[in-house]
């Protein structure tokens, strides 16, 4: 049996939404269900963009920060001496 795209968007929305920040309880799964719900009766071209799209519109997102690449290169670390 296929999974139903609906479920695959609720699932991507609410997953989505944790990995920003937001605490997930009662109010935001149901806000995560109008947001797909309206989806589907938009019958937009790209269903789950349009999802993501009212998502960014609807929830106040923190900014995406870049993680550091690795830790800062201290000479002494690598054996070097003073010369």
């Amino acid at each position: 049996m296929q999974p139903i795209r609906a479920e695959i968007a609720l699932a991507r929305v609410l997953a989505y939404l944790q990995w920003t920040g937001v605490n997930i309880d009662a109010g935001v799964e149901r806000q995560a269900l109008r947001i797909v719900a309206e989806a589907l009766e938009a019958d937009a071209p790209d269903f789950f963009q349009a999802c993501m799209e009212m998502v960014k519109e609807r929830f106040e997102l923190l900014p995406a920060g870049v993680p550091v690449p690795a830790p800062p290169i201290c000479r002494g670390s690598i054996g070097y001496g003073t010369h």
